[in-house]
């Protein structure tokens, strides 16, 4: 491996508080975040895609994703279904080596992985747990939701990357091919790619994960707006989509996903707005399309104008989401290269200016108030929260990331220490709604009840902040730095753990969530056992213990899910903690 790639991997490890497992695993979980994070947009943690092992079946990573969320249960499979009424879905296979060679039987054996993981029957590759688990999540997307893919079937990405350099040798360029053509034969897939990274591609996408977007267009038919309080400049126009696609098309020919992080709706496929958008595109009366669309918005942080030349800096698409991916969906029609579009460029680093544009341009359809909840006042209170904890919590800050890769620029910010709104949704429901059954469903089964039991205005930021205490502390304790302090087998009770921690800490007769001085006196007990790494590793193991025997009582084990996701284990679990709090 050469000099530079070794020191990549040393920065992303100290960055993700990762200790080094050896050259070989380390390069595996470099690579991983490298593609995935060109893959997807939001935060995630390294070791959920990471499925190499014994028993890995040619596979060292493994990412699903649907609908545009990185999933990791059928649970939430199911949760983004019902949001969304329909399917789309991506998998994404990486296998990593430690060569400079790019080897056509370790190629092979990587192919026959991802043959063997769509398998219809019984494998015949021995898997390990983290692929089974993955594997069941796909074969429920195909058996139970392949009605809902009204927009194609899933896509199939294959990375093979090696630290050597790939020259396009004709050998292996045919034999992946060959390979390809043999896996789109499944037809399952709407489309397969296949790629061989070597060290320089691998570490330009490392790269691409520490730098803000910057792109460069032609901005020519534009007047420059009236000064305007909170905003350095701003400007609105029309973009021949020759230039607008520079903003959201990357070098690989996909769309900018994190570009729409801000937009408070997501992109709602085939709806009756978007299929009017995509039949004016498709009708050849592209000349109209200027005056019968309201356009799009774009918020930079910083912008550098020579002439007609713009270069945006940090930017986000905050109103023009739908547009933007019927456009892309367009994007090879012919003369759409000529296409105008109405475009205005803001450039602001001042939350409350940002969200009260997209508030404004957002207001055309109704926005259910949870689509709200990252630019809420209680976020901000919640945030500060988090900051006032740094000199309590010396060398151990948590950080609270309420707006996409917050922190992905920052070096000095470890990336297992970042909690997202997703996060804290889920481990505040766990611990203080007594609700470690539905997390798996945060995206809307949850996230239905923000603003009331969940981000509520009168609530104590301390109760989140604690919860995330605790699920960073927790999270520690199963990772190989630690030694494993706890049996990595019950971090799939990791969200039942944290409702045993409050029992055991601070007992059932929990304050209202809104009277927020006795829920601050309240969450400091479990803050101040948090502080003491004996203290919270004996409550924890109690937890276990308690988990462990209550799977003895009902004779399950700890994989059956459809007995620990119930109301009545929780129920029975809740009863066990409160009698040992008691004692």
């Amino acid at each position: 491996m050469d000099r530079i790639t070794k020191s990549l991997i040393e920065a992303f490890l100290k960055e993700h508080e990762i200790e080094t497992e050896g050259e070989a695993i380390d390069f595996e979980k470099f690579c991983n975040y490298c593609v995935i994070s060109r893959e997807y947009p939001e935060t995630f943690k390294v070791e959920d895609v990471s499925v190499g092992s014994s028993n890995d079946t040619g596979l060292d990573g493994i990412a699903i994703i649907v609908n545009g969320k990185l999933v990791d249960s059928i649970e939430e499979v199911d949760d983004l279904a019902d949001i969304n009424k329909r399917m789309e879905a991506t998998f994404i296979f990486i296998q990593s080596k430690t060569s400079n060679t790019f080897d056509s039987g370790d190629m092979l054996k990587f192919f026959e992985g991802v043959s063997d993981f769509f398998a219809e029957e019984e494998p015949v590759l021995e898997r390990n747990e983290m692929v089974e688990y993955k594997a069941k999540i796909a074969t429920h997307i195909y058996s139970k939701k392949s009605s809902m893919m009204v927009r194609g079937r899933p896509l199939c990405k294959m990375y093979y990357i090696t630290t050597g350099k790939w020259t396009d040798d004709k050998n292996l360029v045919r034999r992946i091919s060959a390979k390809k053509h043999e896996i789109e034969d499944k037809n399952i897939f709407e489309k397969v790619e296949i790629q061989a990274l070597g060290a320089d591609e691998i570490r330009k996408l490392y790269q691409s994960t520490k730098l803000a977007l910057s792109t460069d267009i032609i901005f020519a038919s534009r007047v420059v707006l009236p000064e305007i309080s909170g905003i350095s400049e701003s400007y609105i126009g029309t973009l021949p989509f020759s230039e607008f696609r520079k903003l959201i098309i990357d070098e690989f020919d996909n769309i900018r996903l994190s570009i729409f992080y801000d937009n408070i709706r997501a992109f709602q496929g085939s709806n009756d707005v978007n299929h009017d958008i995509e039949s004016t595109l498709k009708s050849g009366e592209l000349d109209r399309f200027s005056v019968l669309n309201n356009g799009i918005t774009i918020i930079a942080k910083s912008l550098d104008t020579v002439g007609n030349r713009f270069n945006i800096r940090d930017y986000q698409i905050v109103n023009g989401c739908q547009t933007s991916h019927v456009l892309f969906n367009c994007r090879n029609l012919s003369g759409i290269n000529n296409l105008q579009i109405p475009v205005k460029i803001i450039v602001t680093d001042k939350d409350d200016v940002i969200n009260s544009i997209i508030k404004a341009t957002n207001h055309q359809t109704p926005v259910k108030k949870e689509e709200l909840a990252a630019l809420s006042e209680f976020q901000k209170k919640l945030e500060q929260c988090y900051n006032s904890f740094e000199s309590f919590h010396a060398g151990e800050q948590l950080y609270y990331e309420r707006r996409s890769k917050q922190y992905h620029d920052r070096a000095d910010v470890p990336k297992n220490r970042v909690i997202t709104i997703p996060d804290q949704i889920k481990t505040f429901a766990a611990m203080f709604l007594d609700q470690p059954h539905r997390v798996s469903r945060s995206y809307g089964d949850l996230s239905r009840e923000i603003g009331s039991k969940i981000f509520g205005a009168n609530h104590s930021p301390t109760s989140y902040y604690a919860s995330a205490f605790a699920y960073y502390r927790l999270e520690n304790l199963f990772n190989q730095r630690n030694r494993n302090k706890l049996d990595p087998k019950y971090k799939k009770c990791k969200y039942y753990l944290l409702m045993a921690m409050r029992y055991l800490t601070a007992g059932a007769d929990m304050p209202s969530l809104d009277n927020q001085r006795k829920m601050e006196q309240y969450c400091n007990k479990i803050i101040s056992v948090l502080n003491s790494q004996q203290e919270y590793l004996q409550v924890f193991e109690k937890g276990t213990e308690i988990i462990e025997e209550q799977f003895l009582h009902l004779n399950i084990n700890i994989d059956n899910r459809d007995v620990i996701t119930t109301v009545s284990f929780v129920e029975q679990l809740k009863k066990r903690l409160e009698s040992e709090f008691s004692k």
